[in-house]
């Protein structure tokens, strides 16, 4: 019972970090089509579909980076008591909050050159000149201003999480009634729940 009791805070955990990435994804993408409003010409009939879309999409990428925090926090933690999960997972979620800050400042420059989000011409930086692409993504591109704004950003979304991790409550399974329904619920909802994810909803 002692080693659920472990897995089931995890999992909670785990699942706040997951919502937490979806909505944030949903955030970043409101702020990019409200960015590009001018260019939809007065037509926003898609909007809600491409939100609706793009969430789904939302799903597998927030899954794919709450997996890997699952592995490295919360299994550990459910055969050594003494395992720093919640450092861990702060510390990785952390760092992948500043990587996509970066990555989302990034998109705006890449856009309005190539008019999509990345893709493939973003393997040219090998093939051209390293620093003929860096001069350019310096001078042209506001590179240290961009790289500012998305730090700030990071750090700012790390409190949001942190707040989110450490100050919301979970459940504790050592004091629910019905530990052995709760036990069997989770293991039917947890594969459902996977699968799901995999598939975008």
């Amino acid at each position: 019972m002692r080693i659920f009791g472990r897995f089931f805070y995890g999992i909670q955990q785990d699942l706040k970090a997951f919502i937490f990435w979806n909505i944030l994804f949903s955030l970043f993408r409101i702020i990019f089509i409200g960015y590009y409003a001018s260019a939809l010409n007065n037509f926003y009939g898609d909007i809600g579909e491409a939100l609706y879309w793009g969430a789904k999409l939302s799903l597998k990428t927030s899954g794919m980076i709450c997996v890997i925090g699952f592995a490295f926090a919360t299994l550990p933690y459910i055969i050594y008591r003494r395992w720093q999960a919640e450092k861990i997972r702060y510390i990785y979620h952390s760092i992948m909050l500043v990587i996509f800050s970066i990555l989302f400042y990034a998109r705006f420059p890449y856009y309005d050159t190539f008019n999509e989000t990345f893709g493939l011409h973003i393997l040219n930086f090998f093939n051209d000149d390293k620093s003929a692409v860096i001069n350019t993504l310096i001078h042209e591109y506001q590179f240290w201003e961009r790289l500012s704004y998305a730090l700030i950003t990071g750090v700012c979304l790390m409190g949001l999480l942190y707040v989110l991790l450490s100050k919301t409550s979970t459940i504790n399974f050592n004091q629910c009634k019905n530990k052995i329904m709760i036990i069997a619920v989770s293991f039917l909802l947890l594969p459902i729940f996977f699968v799901l994810v995999r598939w975008g909803g």
